[in-house]
């Protein structure tokens, strides 16, 4: 029987992008064609007023009623960039897990168009809506029953220090259950994938028991990969930012250039480049993120499953 361990899970996708990095590489390639499919809504639907948005924003005053007027012509392409994330980012889900859930390499890194990226999307939408839906019953009831506690401590003359207490201690429970609960439900969309339904009541079932061991191992990839994140990072602009100074000459290029690329179009091919290296990265990042889910259903499905004795 599979056995968990928080400290191998953390790093179990690690592992997998060094033994399968051509996976990553259609990863990448995949992200880089949703990305001109992104662009290319943006230069079809409201390539101008995005233009003219940058410009504003790079200038020291803008005027509130022309950006109001920008973002209302921006609005529709906000809406395409919605549908196409909805459907590219479970099917780069479902192809990660593949890969881990595969003993052997899978073609094209095992990306896939069918109805198991239906049905992931189908456990994204209904995921988010039932997170929501928990977030949102919890901090009522935290702000009720903290506002409760909080009144009767002022009608018993307690210390206005202490009255003040309830309500963040109440927000706080509050908080600490809808992380209890995103942490229960984690291994959705592995179980979606493996098992062909919506996974939440099996992910609800499989992490019964597991909630320390499943959060010690996300905190580690989480810590680990915001590290190498920020690491790569700070060497893609360290080298941008020595090829602008020395291209243009002006080191504010460099700043103006990252928060306003399309006001600079000058500037675009050292982005590009920097774009499709940010790209693998983040794929390779994202095998990461995922690798303890897989481990932890891998593990835990293996321990409910077993026959009995």
């Amino acid at each position: 029987m599979a056995k968990f361990s928080a400290s191998e899970a953390a790093f179990s996708g690690f592992g997998l992008v060094r033994r399968r990095p051509g996976a990553v590489t259609a990863w990448a390639g995949f992200m880089l064609l949703f990305s001109l499919l992104l662009w290319g809504a943006i230069a079809g639907l409201a390539w101008q007023p995005l233009v003219q948005m940058q410009v504003m924003q790079s200038q020291a005053q803008p005027d509130p009623a022309a950006a109001m007027r920008l973002m209302t012509a921006i609005l529709p392409v906000e809406a395409v960039i919605f549908v196409l994330m909805l459907l590219a980012y479970p099917t780069l889900f479902n192809a990660v897990l593949r890969s881990f859930l595969s003993p052997t390499p899978l073609r094209l890194g095992g990306l896939k168009v069918g109805t198991d990226e239906l049905r992931q999307i189908g456990a994204v939408v209904l995921l988010v809506l039932t997170i929501f839906a928990i977030e949102i019953g919890a901090v009522l009831v935290a702000v009720i029953v903290g506002a409760l506690i909080a009144f009767s401590l002022h009608l018993a003359h307690v210390p206005s220090a202490f009255v003040r207490l309830p309500p963040f201690v109440a927000v706080v429970v509050a908080f600490c259950f809808v992380l209890y609960v995103e942490v229960r439900l984690s291994l959705t969309f592995v179980a979606t994938l493996a098992e062909k339904r919506i996974g939440i009541g099996r992910s609800w079932r499989l992490t019964r028991g597991h909630f320390w061991s499943l959060f010690g191992a996300y905190l580690l990839t989480a810590i680990f990969a915001l590290l190498i994140y920020l690491l790569i990072y700070a060497v893609i602009s360290m080298v941008m930012a020595v090829a602008l100074v020395a291209t243009h000459g002006n080191p504010m290029d460099f700043f103006k250039a990252i928060m306003f690329p399309l006001a600079h179009p000058a500037l675009l091919p050292e982005f590009f480049i920097a774009h499709l290296v940010m790209l693998w990265a983040f794929s390779a990042l994202l095998a990461v993120v995922l690798g303890p889910q897989a481990a932890a259903y891998q593990a835990f499905s293996a321990e409910v499953d077993a026959p009995a004795p």
